[in-house]
């Protein structure tokens, strides 16, 4: 973390955008988690927050700005000044929005500079300590006994929560009611009461429930098994009829108009940010490291726009 994030101090400072101002940064900025605290954006948008403010010598606050699937905080990031004070977490709920026939008042080709991409997230799959199964096969069965019985949690229409667990609805021809909630945290303490007895997320804030047995992760939504959950079969194991491999990830962006830009190398970032702690620190969270160079991610959000697809 504290590699690519003396990488992006690099950026933001020497780029055309911000060399006008030799002082920069003279004041705090704002980093925008488009989720409220307590989940992986959270998580990631605190250990940013923490080490760009160390690089830069200045304040840099956390705004929480929940809603719309990311989309109140991406249309906030779009109307900002370009002048560096306000940055934002974005994440591949990006790519659903631009699939979606939601209305947005942004266009990520015109109105987002991407600076990189941060971090993976696997997602697994978790049941409740209540629940009368211990795999996935027994979820499957215990939900096609009781049809439209079953809960499971989401952060709304359209998040990679709710995306991932209608995939899998359909791909195991089940019926379990989504219910929404406000907040990564609130949708955990659910699960741990039994209010919804099946839980999407990734891996980073679940961990501790995992580990503590308080809730059990049935399969990883996956291709390979995440480093944080060896044990765990993944996804494409157990589906056969569709495959369902929903990683997340999360990464920085800032208004566009002006374009953030780097020059280091991804060979030379990624051997740097393999001897930080804080990456050590990410990963025992059950996050995976992912930078391209910022090059390479402009190009990324590009065929998102262009294509709704990653």
């Amino acid at each position: 973390m504290r590699a690519f994030v003396g990488i992006v101090a690099a950026a933001l400072i020497a780029t055309n955008a911000y060399a006008q101002n030799a002082k920069y940064p003279a004041g705090p900025i704002t980093l925008v988690v488009p989720y409220a605290p307590g989940g992986s954006g959270d998580i990631l948008g605190r250990l940013l927050a923490g080490e760009l403010q160390k690089r830069l010598s200045q304040p840099v606050i956390v705004e929480n700005r929940p809603g719309g699937s990311e989309i109140t905080a991406t249309e906030l990031l779009a109307r900002s000044n370009p002048d560096g004070y306000t940055l934002a977490v974005l994440s591949n709920a990006l790519s659903i929005n631009e699939a979606s026939p939601q209305s947005k008042k942004y266009d990520i080709a015109r109105d987002l500079a991407p600076i990189a991409k941060a971090i993976d997230i696997p997602f697994a799959m978790l049941i409740g300590p209540k629940l009368q199964a211990t795999s996935l096969a027994e979820l499957v069965k215990l939900a096609k006994a009781q049809p439209g019985k079953l809960n499971y949690a989401h952060l709304g229409p359209g998040t990679p929560h709710y995306i991932t667990m209608e995939w899998f609805k359909r791909a195991a021809d089940i019926d379990v009611l989504g219910v929404p909630y406000r907040s990564s945290a609130q949708s955990y303490t659910a699960l741990l009461t039994d209010e919804v007895q099946v839980v999407v997320s990734g891996l980073g804030p679940t961990l501790p429930f995992i580990e503590s047995g308080q809730a059990k992760a049935v399969v990883s939504m996956t291709r390979n098994r995440p480093k944080a959950l060896p044990d765990t079969p993944t996804i494409r194991k157990r589906v056969t009829r569709t495959l369902i491999c929903c990683p997340g990830w999360e990464s920085l962006g800032a208004p566009a108009r002006r374009t953030i830009g780097c020059s280091c190398s991804q060979t030379k970032l990624s051997a740097r940010w393999r001897a930080t702690r804080s990456r050590q620190g990410c990963l025992s969270s059950g996050l995976s490291h992912r930078h391209p160079p910022s090059t390479n991610f402009r190009r990324f959000c590009s065929r998102i726009s262009s294509t709704g697809s990653e």
